[in-house]
């Protein structure tokens, strides 16, 4: 084989392994990018037992303190049904990025989203979204 052919060959075969990924993803594009991240530091995963249960108070002054240098929180909130959605917030380089998961939820969207949020610290960038 020349070296164009197995060029082609080999960006072809890359091209459907990022596809295959994207299509086996219950989210698409958006879950592949939250599953292919780059990893922060563990702010800690939260999980309410009710709707409506929020970012816990260490949880927040966690992401605060590493706004510049980068950390990422899950929590998770039950529906009303109490099928399970996911929040993922992530810090990092003076900006705050949140993932939904809604795919637990039969009666919900059941899709990832993806939120970018400026602002000067976590509770600037929380009311900027």
């Amino acid at each position: 084989m020349r070296n164009g052919t197995r060029w082609l060959v080999g960006v072809g075969v890359a091209a459907a392994v990022g596809a295959g990924l994207v299509a086996l993803t219950p989210g698409g594009t958006t879950h592949a990018r939250f599953a292919l991240r780059d990893r922060l530091a563990s702010c800690g995963q939260v999980e309410h037992g009710v709707q409506g249960g929020g970012v816990p108070n260490d949880a927040r002054e966690c992401l605060d303190a590493a706004w510049e240098s980068g950390a990422e929180l899950s929590v998770m909130t039950p529906t009303t049904e109490g099928d399970p959605t996911y929040t993922y917030y992530r810090v990092g380089g003076g900006g705050l990025e949140i993932y939904h998961d809604t795919t637990g939820d039969p009666y919900g969207a059941g899709r990832w989203t993806r939120e970018l949020c400026p602002g000067h610290d976590l509770e600037d960038a929380l009311a900027s979204c």
